[in-house]
């Protein structure tokens, strides 16, 4: 009995199969269906199914030279850190102060060096005063030439100590490199800090640049020389300015290059990090 129903199981199936693929058959056959003349305005007429598409843009295409932002950063800033261990004795700037340059931002606790300073000063008198004295007793043959030796060379060390205490204690006072404005600071007044912490983040807003990412394919008409203007979003205002370079290298990951400008007669309240549109589309200098 089993044989017989797996037989008719496996007949059944293939039944199946050949009405499907008959009436598929048939379907294929059929004239496609009219409709009725009324039911369609002849007036209307459908656009081809790939102008209903639409043409996608290709991959390669840029965009206008006047779709990209820029900001603005400072060519010149810094972050002041410790030269040395030790308590800070006085810091009196504040973020937003503007400093001049030279300008006393940081005094450190040296009383030690100070003190070290002072006991290398007087070894070396010490080693000074012996290797005369020996020098002396050279000339008339009563020390050895290795004692006069000797001496001069304790001399030397003893010299040299006080120099590397002096350079020390030029870390005592951190004064402004350039003139600028105190943007962070990460310190205060008698507090320790350990040597080359991060104190103060000082930046220059006299002279900034522009700083811009475009496609790297815009490298042949973005040269050096090209004039732009930037909006600029914080203060609602056109600046001008010329294209000095590129940061020298092609971004393998967004295909992009960072392009360098400089501005032209800059308005003094540019502020580093201010933002905004870059209109490239602007005829090369001559």
């Amino acid at each position: 009995m089993r044989p017989a129903g797996r037989y008719g199981r496996r007949a059944a199936l293939a039944t199946l199969i050949l009405v499907a693929a008959a009436t598929m058959a048939a379907a294929q056959q059929q004239p496609p269906v009219e409709l009725p003349s009324g039911l369609i305005d002849p007036s209307l007429s459908l656009p081809p199914v790939e102008a209903a598409r639409g043409t996608a843009p290709a991959a390669s295409e840029s965009r206008p030279l006047d779709s990209v932002r820029g900001q603005l950063r400072p060519r010149r800033q810094t972050v002041l850190g410790a030269g040395l261990p030790g308590r800070i004795e006085s810091f009196p700037v504040e973020v937003g102060d503007i400093v001049a340059a030279n300008a006393p931002l940081v005094t450190m606790d040296c009383a030690v060096l100070e003190a070290d300073r002072r006991t290398a000063q007087a070894r070396q008198s010490a080693a000074t005063a012996r290797y005369t004295v020996n020098n002396k007793l050279a000339d008339a043959n009563n020390i050895s030439g290795l004692e006069v030796d000797l001496s001069r060379a304790e001399m030397a060390v003893a010299r040299a100590e006080e120099q590397r205490i002096a350079a020390r204690m030029r870390h005592c006072r951190i004064v402004a490199p350039f003139a600028g404005v105190v943007v962070g600071k990460s310190a205060q007044a008698f507090q320790y800090v350990a040597e080359g912490e991060p104190l103060l983040h000082l930046v220059d807003n006299s002279d900034l640049l522009v700083d811009a990412a475009v496609p790297s394919t815009w490298l042949s008409d973005v040269t050096v020389g090209r004039r732009f203007t930037m909006h600029i979003d914080e203060l609602d205002i056109d600046v001008s300015g010329r294209i000095d370079g590129t940061e020298g290298r092609v971004d393998p990951v967004s295909q992009t290059v960072r392009l360098i400008g400089s501005l032209t007669n800059p308005p003094k309240n540019l502020l580093a990090g201010m933002s905004g549109p870059i209109d490239l589309a602007v005829e090369p200098t001559q």
